[in-house]
């Protein structure tokens, strides 16, 4: 209870610039200054807690924004902290789960929602990771393509040379309904992931082909998901077990 009764507060309880500002009174000055920019750029934030700034449903490309006043130790491509989630609808097929993990520890998936987000301390960065985390899931990019093209896109940016692939998404968000995965009941199920394997999607995909992620003739690892990853280069939990 005590936690739909957060998720409530966050949804219907709009806040302001200043409220939100008197909320992050004690963080960095670059989290100050980037609750400033979305705020200029999203309007003013939907709810906020001692541990998060929170934007739901925020005109443009995302689904969700927030700040968070935890910051996560993040080395790749360079040493940086990481707040600042943005998180799209996208099915990712549990088979792609490690490909994920592998090329960039702040992809963070939420399978049962069908979301997928990025965290890091800016928006060109989370735009990057989102685009070539896209690639991966259709077979478009192999996990050390991404890995190489993230950094050199990073090196552009902070020479002063944004590129493209970091200023906007390259795919739209999906439906929730078609992105999540409800999963099956065990009693119901005679292995685990059977009801995926009978999922929709377009058979017959080869790699590089504009498949649905969904696909269940992707070529496959089926190394299973990787969810709880605890090194600095793998997908962050929610500290406040959102």
């Amino acid at each position: 209870m005590k936690k739909e009764a957060l998720f409530c507060a966050l949804l219907f309880m709009p806040i302001t610039f200043a409220t939100a500002q008197n909320t992050a009174t004690d963080w960095d000055d670059a989290q100050k200054t980037l609750i400033q920019e979305m705020t200029t750029k999203y309007g003013e934030p939907d709810g906020e807690t001692d541990s998060r700034i929170v934007w739901t449903n925020p005109e443009g490309e995302f689904e969700e924004i927030i700040i968070f006043r935890n910051k996560v130790d993040h080395d790749f491509p360079v040493a940086h902290k990481d707040y600042l989630e943005q998180a799209v609808y996208h099915n990712v097929p549990a088979d792609k789960m490690d490909e994920l993990a592998a090329f960039d520890g702040s992809i963070i998936v939420y399978r049962t929602e069908g979301r997928l987000a990025a965290r890091c301390d800016k928006e060109g960065a989370n735009i990057l990771a989102l685009n070539l985390a896209h690639d991966i899931i259709m077979n478009d990019k192999s996990v050390e393509q991404a890995r190489q093209e993230y950094a050199q896109a990073v090196q552009q940016m902070m020479a002063g040379n944004t590129p493209e692939i970091m200023k906007s998404l390259a795919f739209e968000s999906m439906a929730p309904a078609a992105a999540s995965f409800s999963d099956v009941a065990a009693a119901q199920s005679g292995r685990p992931g059977q009801q995926e394997a009978a999922g929709a999607g377009r058979a017959g995909a080869q790699p590089g082909q504009d498949r649905s992620p969904a696909d269940p003739q992707a070529p496959a690892s089926d190394r299973g998901a990787r969810q709880n990853q605890t090194t600095s280069d793998r997908p962050q939990s929610d500290p406040d077990n959102r």
